[in-house]
This record gives C-alpha cells, structure tokens and sequence, in this order.
C-alpha cells in the first residue's frame, strides 16, 4: 500500500517557483556576459562573435526555462535578459569612452549600435519567451 501523498503547500509552491526565478536569471545573465569579458568588441567581428556567443546558448537556455518552468521560467529569462540588455548597453557605449584619446583603440561600428544592438537583444527576448510560452493550462 503507498502512503498518501501530502497535499502541495503554497508557501512551498511559491519558494520553488522564487527558486526557480533567481536561478534562471542568474543563469541566463551569467551565460550572455562570459563573452564580453573573454572578447574585446571594438571590431565588427569581435562583435558579431561576442553576441553569438552570448545569444545562441541564452536564447536556447530561455526556451528550455519556458517549456520546463512555465510563468517562473518566463520571469528568470526576462529578469536575466533585461539585466544583459543593460549590461550590453553599458558594454558597448564604454568603447566610445575614449573615443578622442589617440592611444586607445577605437570602435570600427558606429555608435548608433550600442542602442540598436540591446534593443534587438530586447526584442529577440521577448519574443522567443511570447513564442515559446506554453498557451495550455496543465492541471498538477
């Protein structure tokens, strides 16, 4: 004879589910920066290299988040992705910091790229997760 299982708890359910939030955006966020401190993006192509590293590997991460962990999921990728966004921005605009400095390398993409490029990433995020979230209401 099996025991009876124990009914599920709300305040478990809702520290499982804040578990799962701050993992997946500590995650997500810890995947997409590692490129940006190994490469250097004053190049077109450190840069290109830089975000599919960065990119590829998050996005796959965020859509596994949104099958396996539904609305906690949905809410670690945006958390961890917004948080990149930002952190990209800021990233890219530090290139253009010594931009009148001689000595110091300077950026072969415009500058218009460190606002286009994290509103892509934005875009891009928001629409795997209104893509990838699941439309059907599983019953526990």
């Amino acid at each position: 004879m099996k025991p009876a299982r124990k009914p599920r708890d709300l305040e478990s359910d809702l520290m499982q589910g804040c578990g799962v939030i701050v993992l997946i955006s500590l995650v997500t966020f810890g995947l997409a920066v590692w490129p940006s401190l190994v490469w250097r993006e004053y190049s077109v192509r450190e840069l290109l290299t830089t975000l599919g590293c960065a990119w590829t590997p998050t996005l796959i991460l965020g859509w596994f988040s949104l099958k396996k962990f539904r609305e906690s999921g949905l809410a670690g990728f945006i958390g961890g992705a917004m948080c990149y966004g930002i952190f990209l921005y800021m990233r890219l605009m530090q290139v253009f910091v010594a931009e009148d400095n001689p000595d110091l390398p300077h950026a072969e993409w415009p500058r218009v790229f460190s606002i286009v490029i994290p509103a892509l990433w934005a875009v891009l995020s928001v629409g795997l997760a209104a893509v990838a979230y699941p439309r059907t209401r599983e019953t526990p």
